[in-house]
């Protein structure tokens, strides 16, 4: 009895030893090492660079690369791995690694947030066609990164992509985007090509700002909203279609594009946001449609060249500072719509001499921006152009004008 129980206890000893060196390479948590044995059956085409971690998802029945603490600087990422799919390259698994290349094998279906983060080293890469979504920021801060091919399966340019990459100097934005969000090429100073292709919807706040050396944009016909200062301090933009179809343009969308030197706005807009062209101190001409109603505060402000404008009947509110320095305009008409002139909406207009207001009576200013009453404007005084700009530019300048 006494031999029969000692030899059930030697086999269970065994059998726990054996179960321990199988399950030597995973943890608690499903994750794996690589092992250095290879074949067709258990990689995709080669085995994965040493190092790779992988973590094994038995819901997918699939797996999951998570980290990355080899010492590799061309990487090679297999989307088979033990047989099995590998189908997602994890978070942050390179962020800040040195890394030189970095080969993703077809099959891979996505690149999640910040996956090659600040991967300074890289210079071009390669993403296949297999992969469906990219995580924002994945490819951020990889600076001397210069060209990159994406997978024309992918429908989001997600926030941050490309931010930071200096050295990106083209890109080519698979036909089947439809969205390109925040930030998503920021500071990309070298930028001097993108194609954006017909079928995008929206672009997101940031998008292009401080792409230095963008000298021109094609926006297409298919773009319906377009977040703020998209294009904010793209000092070389030259030139701009804004596609037909867009009712409001955002705030800052153009300030600071000081190579700015004309601008057509289309028939679709309605509102002309905050500080849009601000600081577009080439602008020199543009034609607002009739139909806008509104354009905000400080919108053309500092737009020192601008030497015309007419201002549509559809107009009915100025915001505050909307044309401050922009000493170039000479006359301009009031049409009968307008209702509202916010305070210093004309101020430092030092050349504006010549201002008719179309509709004369019942003009009043107050110091706060909603008021009832107000001090009465004459309109005897307005009907003289001359003294109509003295008290725009001059005399009430510091005030908000109301009709009625």
């Amino acid at each position: 009895m006494i031999k029969r129980k000692l030899l059930s206890m030697i086999f269970c000893l065994c059998a726990f030893s054996v179960l321990i060196m199988l399950s030597s390479c995973r943890d608690e948590s499903g994750k794996e090492g690589v092992s250095n044995e290879s074949g067709s059956a258990e990689f995709s085409d080669k085995p994965p660079t040493e190092g790779l971690m992988f973590s094994y998802h038995h819901e997918t029945d699939s797996y999951e690369l998570y980290g990355y603490n080899g010492t590799a600087a061309e990487v090679y990422i297999p989307s088979v791995y033990f047989g099995k799919p590998v189908t997602v390259i994890g978070s942050q698994v390179f962020e800040g690694k040195d890394l030189t290349s970095v080969e993703i094998a077809d099959g891979i279906e996505r690149i999640s947030y910040r996956a090659f983060y600040d991967c300074e080293g890289l210079t071009e890469i390669s993403v296949p066609d297999s992969v469906t979504e990219i995580g924002s920021e994945a490819f951020g801060g990889c600076t001397n990164l210069r060209s990159i091919t994406l997978s024309e399966n992918i429908e989001i340019i997600s926030g941050g992509l490309f931010a930071e990459c200096e050295n990106l100097t083209s890109v080519v934005i698979p036909d089947g985007v439809t969205v390109i969000e925040y930030n998503a090429f920021m500071d990309c100073g070298e930028l001097v090509s993108v194609t954006i292709p017909n079928g995008v919807t929206a672009i997101g706040y940031n998008a292009f700002m401080n792409c230095v050396s963008l000298s021109s944009i094609k926006i297409p016909d298919s773009v319906q909203y377009m977040e703020s200062a998209v294009f904010y301090g793209c000092v070389g933009l030259q030139s701009v279609e804004i596609p037909d179809g867009i009712t409001c343009i955002d705030l800052m969308t153009f300030s600071g594009c000081t190579g700015l030197v004309s601008v057509e706005i289309p028939d679709s807009v309605t509102e002309i946001g905050g500080s849009v062209f601000s600081g577009c101190v080439r602008l020199s001409e543009v034609s607002i449609p009739d139909g806008v109603t509104k354009i905000g505060s400080y919108a053309f402000s500092d737009c020192i060249s601008l030497s015309s404008l007419d201002l549509p009947d559809s107009l009915t509110s100025i915001g505050e500072y909307a044309f401050r320095e922009c000493w170039g305009i000479k006359n301009m008409k009031i049409p009968a719509g307008v209702k509202n002139i916010g305070s210093y909406a004309f101020s430092e207009c030092s050349l504006l001499t010549d201002v008719v207001f179309e509709n004369l009576s019942g003009w009043r200013y107050s110091s706060k921006e909603e008021f009832e009453n107000g001090t009465e404007i004459s309109s005897q005084d307005l009907s003289d152009p001359s003294v109509a700009a003295e008290y725009l530019t001059d005399n009430y300048v510091d005030f908000y004008w109301k009709l009625g």
